[in-house]
């Protein structure tokens, strides 16, 4: 009979080799063998194995070199030179430091941000660290990607803590079930009465922080909970974004959190967009009307007037949200002509064009926008205690995240081949183009 534990044995003790020993190994082994290293310290060291000895000589060979290039080429350490060249040896053991002399100020900087109480996490951290190199070297291009943030933040001592949500995971068969339905579902009616690309519309709703700190922050190594700076920060809007297949990205619907308009920022909003405010920011059964009164009829009248096609119906793809399914909403659809197919419930990351393809660029917009003004205070001058302060300032913070969303239209309603890429990823497109509905292409 077999038997298996849970239970696992404690790991052994590491071996701790002194500087002096490591450099005398890397040495003895450079001027000999492995193999003869490994008798000689065999005795000292039992568990010394040829990889160690290899990593050292390797490290004693790196360090040797500096030090004949320092002092010229014939430059030979004695033996009592031996320690000096294996503490040399840790400053060039591994990558070089990519900010070089920077990297102690980007390090100093980022400590003074958590003293004052403030967010510091990935994208905070590039920020500082862009303000710091344009005022050494106002000309220069640095890419710091997350490699270059773990890394950083595990010399400062943290570790990276991401606030997770629970993600229901689907078996394979039964996505692609569903996602031959609702394909499906959408070709019939675009077959039956020729409905133009520009008229199948997929829209949705998603949150826009004032602050948009993302779920990834740092703390001790060590800590068992961790409280995400930010996460917490219930200031922020709620945007409905909606794209047609033709790759037209519609003007968002905006809602504030408030009870009248003074709840709305100040800065002059284009006349196509819809802005409004309820007590919650979210988007309910008055705000769908709203919604499809000032956002998707306009557009679908004016894609009707173009084609010269009036009878034309729409094809309205959209999530279930209880709000899109209540009867005045449906009736509005119905009266104006509208078909619309619901994304099967927990398919959004599968079925939805908005959440697989547009959704995360439009928020990495606005994290990019807040980098770059975050990074202009800190050339400024300001100090990181009136950053903090101003994070709690919901009225500048307000104005200043409605001129980004202004921004952020302006740029994705050219971005056209983002849109349809979206639409393919979820493979629209690709079905429509089936000679006969009833073959199965995910089988």
């Amino acid at each position: 009979m077999i038997c298996f534990s849970n239970s696992y044995a404690a790991r052994g003790s590491y071996v701790k080799y002194t500087d002096a020993d490591r450099a005398e190994i890397g040495k003895y082994s450079r001027e000999n063998s492995t193999a003869a290293t490994l008798k000689k310290f065999r005795t000292r060291y039992p568990n010394l194995n040829e990889s160690t000895v290899r990593g050292m000589r390797s490290a004693y060979d790196r360090t040797l070199a500096s030090l004949k290039r320092q002092h010229g080429g014939s430059f030979n350490p004695d033996v009592h030179k031996v320690k000096e060249i294996r503490k040399q040896t840790a400053n060039y053991a591994g990558r070089p430091l990519k900010l070089g002399d920077l990297d102690a100020k980007v390090m100093e900087e980022c400590k003074k941000v958590r003293q004052s109480g403030g967010v510091l996490n990935g994208l905070v951290l590039r920020a500082i660290a862009t303000a710091v190199i344009r005022m050494k070297a106002p000309e220069a291009t640095i890419d710091l990607g997350r490699g270059w943030t773990n890394s950083m933040f595990k010399r400062l001592g943290y570790s990276i803590r991401h606030a997770t949500t629970g993600k229901l995971q689907l078996p394979e068969k039964y996505v692609t079930e569903k996602q031959y339905t609702f394909l499906r579902d959408i070709a019939l009616p675009v077959r039956k009465y020729s409905i133009d690309r520009s008229l199948i519309i997929n829209w949705d709703q998603t949150p826009l922080q004032y602050v948009p700190t993302g779920q990834w922050t740092m703390e001790k190594t060590g800590e068992s909970k961790v409280a995400i700076n930010g996460m917490a920060d219930k200031r922020n809007i709620t945007a409905v974004l909606s794209v047609a297949l033709d790759g037209t990205f519609l003007p968002p619907q905006l809602i504030y959190t408030g009870l009248t308009a003074r709840s709305q920022p100040t800065v002059q909003f284009p006349e196509n967009f819809h802005v409004t405010q309820n007590a919650k920011h979210w988007s309910n059964e008055d705000t769908m009307i709203q919604f499809l009164e000032n956002i998707i009829l306009p557009y679908v009248e004016q894609r009707r007037t173009s084609l010269n096609k009036p009878d034309m119906p729409a094809l309205l793809i959209f999530d279930c949200f209880k709000p899109h399914m209540v009867q005045s909403v449906v009736q509005k659809m119905t009266d104006n002509n509208c078909i619309f197919v619901k994304v099967p419930e927990n398919m959004t990351d599968y079925l939805q064009p908005l959440d697989v393809g547009i959704n995360k660029p439009v928020k990495d917009f606005f994290r990019n926008k807040f980098c770059s003004w975050y990074t202009e205070q800190v050339m400024g001058g300001l100090e990181y205690e009136e950053l903090a302060k101003l994070f709690k300032s919901g009225v500048a913070l307000r104005e200043r995240h409605a001129a980004w969303i202004i921004d952020m239209f302006n740029c994705f309603q050219h971005k056209r081949e983002m849109v349809v890429n979206a639409f393919k990823r979820v493979g629209i497109p690709q079905f429509l183009e089936l000679e006969d509905l009833n073959d199965d292409p995910f089988i």
